[in-house]
């Protein structure tokens, strides 16, 4: 009689362990929620969507380009596809979209979506040089 009664014992333990897991497992991702939410929120004011035709630069990472190479490549927004944009310069169009906050807009207007050519399969590294 001893041996059950110690086994129900551990089994309510173990029961009450797994629920009390269970519970903070819910706490946790009822935090991770609301801290995604307010990240985005600051990401939203931080970064204004972006119109088509509109001027935008790209900047080039070290990486990327020679010490003579351009630290920026000035374009022009083509596309929205969701939240990531298409973008062309006067050598082409990006082979890959970009995110709001890989672009820095530009108030001047230096080019307009007619002056991008049909031109395809671009990386910032070969538009920089």
């Amino acid at each position: 009689m001893v041996y059950h009664e110690a086994e129900d014992d551990t089994l309510t333990a173990i029961n009450l362990i797994h629920q009390q897991k269970n519970a903070n497992i819910e706490i946790a991702k009822r935090g991770q929620k609301r801290q995604a939410e307010k990240l985005l929120e600051s990401s939203a004011k931080r970064f204004k969507p972006l119109e088509v035709g509109q001027n935008v630069r790209v900047p080039v990472a070290d990486v990327d380009r020679a010490k003579t190479d351009a630290r920026n490549i000035l374009g022009v927004i083509l596309d929205k596809q969701d939240d990531f944009y298409k973008v062309g310069t006067k050598h082409g169009r990006f082979d890959q979209l970009f995110a709001r906050n890989q672009l820095e807009p530009v108030s001047e207007n230096f080019m307009d979506v007619s002056d991008v050519p049909d031109v395809v399969a671009k990386s910032v590294r070969t538009m920089s040089r």
